[in-house]
């Protein structure tokens, strides 16, 4: 029989399309991309064998039976090796099945395996396919179907994957598997009408060309910036990595001064001067995988090796030892790494990434080219984190939370006439956890709007309770957080609780920290205006701290300012701090605000601020902060 190659020929060409294609693409080195790889090899092979085979049978007088066995295994072996590939291409892209991996490696390779000892055998037992004397065809054997038939059932099994798992697939990976399948049971049903038209290979290549368009866009895995792997990119790396327990280290680092070069430089010259230093890092980091993981943080990826690590800290230090010329402009700039060893003091993705950027901020403040070992130790304090975190979401049903109340004593009616409501956290596993822990993790998770509305309701409770204007106290102070202050019906949800209650508005004074004003601006200038129609004033906290911009005390309608206890405590032994500290209290004064120290722990530093001409002291020096009952009997 004469075969038909012209289709063949075709398919090569394709596949050396999507071969050169696929290579000269940066892409980092996935499970995927690894069977994707194996995938378009078993087809070349499959296609240069079938050519080799068609041509040597047809010459078979002149050729050597062993050689017309070799090339015929060869490319039964590689054919079958395109379904195999095939089959896990689509598994390892499911979440579920990735899981899992270990286990279903065993079971997706049996098939195949059983096809390999078929064609193997095949010269001996001729179960496949046999080479006869003068005849120019192969003759196919009694189990010859099983090896189409276990290619067809990977194809089955990849089509019943596609169907289950398809909400971990994307449309166009979806269209891939159901192409590959259909053009395949096309080209057998017309392979067996036309059997001289080698037609099979070349609709699988046209299968394979379409996964391969299919396939996730290496650019989502590129910082389009600097032309490096992105964090999307460093989080998959060490995924596979630590899923497949291989030891490794990462050497992370910080480059200062990278995210002002726009402003500093311009744009054109920012451009020149990033790809300057992207071809100078990969350099230093001898074609290790580098990772950009924000605009000024960088990750290069080694093996466990420990001299190679040194080798390439060394690199990226003398990098940065001269300066950078961009124009004409000669800029210096920083550099602050940390090292890794993974898994061993890092088990997970996150407590990787955690340690090393906490690490790097950490040491933002050192000497350029500073080299420390990453803190394991915030590995413990992410865990307590997490801890937190889940606690939380419970920590109000099981009444955990309970609200302190500090004393705040008024210099002019020398008398504690307010107080500052402070929420506090006792749970039976972690014991008391300060504010300071538990806030910014309620804020993350969006928890502190059912927090700070608990906090408001129980100073109304308690102000209406125990009627706190015949015990000489005229108003609770209550902190706003952040996102309370980016809400935008806040002041008809303050309102609707204190209505609820029934508790005139005067009783309460809202304290807001800069931070928070900044945040919200136009929102909380909006919901503040609103609430002092209705008589409820408020406080600019942690004044001292910060911006402590004076635009701030020009644009935003408060009472009274609170000085942060760290400008006070400078205030102590510093010159600079107490002539700031004197001046910011002169101008409030004639701005017509109240004034309110914040930390005061000494007899002196009441003194030093009635003089310099506070109106009111809070801090420890009165007392710290009370539980209802306590600060009761403190007041009476």
């Amino acid at each position: 029989m004469k075969f038909i190659l012209d289709y063949d020929f075709a398919a090569i060409i394709v596949m050396l399309t999507i071969i050169i294609s696929f290579f000269r693409k940066k892409t980092i080195n996935t499970i995927i991309t690894k069977v994707f790889s194996i995938l378009t090899l078993f087809n070349f092979l499959s296609l240069f064998f079938e050519i080799i085979a068609s041509i040597a049978i047809g010459h078979s007088s002149s050729v050597n039976k062993f050689v017309l066995y070799l090339v015929k295994c060869c490319y039964f072996i590689c054919s079958a090796g395109v379904a195999t590939a095939f089959f896990n291409s689509i598994c390892f892209s499911v979440e579920s099945f990735k899981a899992k991996r270990d286990k279903y490696r065993i079971y997706t390779y049996i098939p195949y395996a059983i096809q390999l000892l078929l064609i193997i055998t095949t010269p001996i037992t001729h179960w496949v396919f046999s080479v006869e004397p003068g005849v120019n065809n192969y003759i196919y054997g009694p189990l010859y179907s099983l090896i189409p038939g276990l290619s067809f059932l990977y194809m089955a099994l990849s089509l019943f994957v596609c169907i289950k798992e398809r909400g971990f697939l994307t449309r166009a990976q979806i269209t891939g598997i159901c192409c590959y399948f259909f053009i395949s049971i096309f080209a057998v049903v017309l392979q067996a009408i036309i059997p001289s038209i080698m037609l099979i290979n070349f609709c699988t290549t046209l299968s394979i060309l379409i996964v391969y368009l299919s396939m996730e866009n290496p650019s989502n895995y590129t910082d389009k910036e600097m032309g490096l792997f992105n964090r999307r990119a460093f989080l998959l790396v060490i995924t596979q990595k630590l899923a497949s327990k291989t030891k490794f280290r990462i050497v992370g680092f910080q480059i200062s001064g990278i995210k002002y070069l726009t402003n500093t430089i311009g744009f054109e010259n920012k451009e020149f001067l990033m790809k300057k230093i992207s071809d100078m890092l990969m350099i230093a980091c001898n074609k290790n995988p580098l990772f950009r993981l924000s605009s000024s943080r960088f990750a290069v990826i080694l093996p466990e090796d420990v001299i190679n690590q040194q080798q390439i800290v060394e690199r990226i230090k003398l990098a940065f030892t001269e300066s950078f010329r961009a124009g004409n402009i000669m800029l210096s700039l920083s550099v602050r790494l940390t090292t890794l060893l993974c898994p061993t003091n890092a088990p997970t993705v996150d407590d990787a990434i955690d340690i090393i950027e906490r690490t790097l901020l950490k040491i933002s403040d050192r000497e350029s080219g500073t080299v420390v070992p990453a803190d394991t130790s915030i590995f413990l304090k992410s865990s307590r984190e997490h801890a937190i975190q889940h606690l939380l979401k419970n920590a109000l049903k099981n009444n955990e939370f309970f609200v302190v109340y500090q004393p705040i004593y008024s210099i002019k009616n020398k008398k504690f006439s307010t107080a500052e409501a402070l929420i506090r956290l006792n749970n039976k596993e972690l014991g008391f956890i300060g504010p300071d822990e538990f806030i910014p993790i309620a804020e993350q998770n969006g928890l502190i709007l059912e927090i700070g509305e608990f906090v408001f309701k129980s100073v109304c409770e308690f102000i209406l309770s125990e009627k706190i204007w015949e015990k000489g106290i005229e108003y609770i102070h209550v902190n706003l957080s952040v996102i309370e202050c980016m809400q935008e019906k806040l002041y008809q949800n303050l309102l609707a609780i204190m209505d609820s209650f029934n508790l005139p508005y005067k009783y309460i004074h809202l304290e807001v920290t800069e931070t928070s004003a900044i945040a919200s601006r136009d929102t909380l200038k909006d919901n503040m205006k609103k609430l002092l129609d209705n008589n409820i004033r408020f406080s600019l906290d942690d004044f001292g701290t910060g911006f402590s911009n004076m635009q701030t005390l020009i644009e935003y309608p408060f009472q009274s300012i609170k000085l942060d206890k760290s400008i006070i405590q400078a205030s102590r032994n510093d010159f600079k701090a107490k002539t700031i500290l004197t001046n910011v209290i002169k101008m409030v004064q004639k701005l017509d605000m109240d004034i309110i120290a914040e930390g005061v722990e000494e007899s002196e530093q009441v003194e030093l601020l009635e003089h310099m001409g506070c109106t009111h002291i809070q801090g420890y020096y009165f007392s710290k902060p009370l539980p209802k009952a306590e600060f009761l009997e403190f007041i009476k």
